[in-house]
């Protein structure tokens, strides 16, 4: 019997393989990619999954989709009463400040996931340097906000890493842990890695290797910003089922009422202002 997501949507009753293989490696070609893999997701289904000079289950860096784990951890948090999106950064991490006194006096974790703290991105402070997790969110403190306080949307990539930290507090355990065992193990995302493969384990050829490995891949030790390493027909089940709560499949993990704070308009909640 049909689903009501499944008569709402009906099913493609049949996927163009060759089609799909055709502009896949017609990509390849233009882009100059040496591998890659592709899955198509319809209604919380994979309806196709094949690898190009890899496998359906090569492991790709999934980079800043990272960050829908974060606030999906902060959205179960706030639904088992052990934060609000509302409190203070400093309720979680006691050494977070920002360098504008009224900044630092109002922000919250809504603040520092809708990435708009005023600050911009900053990344010279994490990348490619030694510096601890927690040595780089005191650093934040000695940099100028570029714009006013909650007046503009500016990506960055600390303040979820900031937003990671405040999950670990909250949850007494580890980022990564709290992302493994309460997201990853209940839907089955037994491939999906935290911290990077080794080259051999990656699936891909070593000549493919040389062209698409990062330089110096951030291990996660340093950042909860930093991506983790999923085979495609893991994060194509991870985009489904955070992507469309309604059609999730029993046995996931807690639904979360709201998988990420809304970003409200730039004038909202006593923007720091100046006479």
């Amino acid at each position: 019997r049909a689903s009501l997501e499944d008569r709402r949507f009906p099913l493609a009753q049949s996927i163009d393989s060759a089609a799909v293989d055709r502009l896949a490696r017609d990509t390849m070609a233009k882009w100059k990619i040496p591998a890659m893999s592709v899955a198509i997701v319809q209604n919380d289904r994979i309806v196709y999954a094949k690898g190009f000079n890899a496998t359906p289950d090569t492991l790709f860096q999934i980079g800043s989709t990272t960050k829908a784990f974060t606030t999906t951890a902060m959205a179960m948090l706030v639904d088992e009463k052990k934060m609000s999106w509302d409190d203070p950064v400093r309720k979680y991490i006691e050494y977070f400040h920002l360098s504008d006194p009224c900044a630092d006096s109002l922000v919250t974790l809504r603040d520092i996931v809708s990435h708009r703290t005023g600050l911009s991105r900053h990344d010279e402070l994490w990348d490619y340097t030694s510096l601890s997790r927690e040595e780089v969110i005191r650093h934040i403190a000695s940099v100028k906000l570029n714009k006013p306080f909650r007046s503009e949307y500016q990506y960055n990539n600390i303040m979820l890493m900031t937003a990671g930290e405040a999950v670990a507090s909250a949850a007494k355990m580890p980022w990564s842990d709290f992302v493994t065992t309460r997201i990853f193990a209940p839907l089955g995302m037994t491939h999906t890695a935290i911290r990077p493969p080794v080259p051999s384990d990656s699936g891909l050829p070593p000549s493919a290797l040389r062209v698409v490995a990062l330089p110096a891949p951030l291990p996660l030790s340093r950042t909860v910003a930093a991506p983790s390493n999923a085979p495609p027909a893991d994060r194509s089940y991870s985009v489904c089922v955070l992507g469309a709560p309604a059609a999730a499949s029993s046995g996931g993990p807690p639904r979360p009422s709201l998988v990420s704070p809304p970003r409200p308009p730039t004038a909202a909640r006593r923007p720091c202002t100046r006479a």
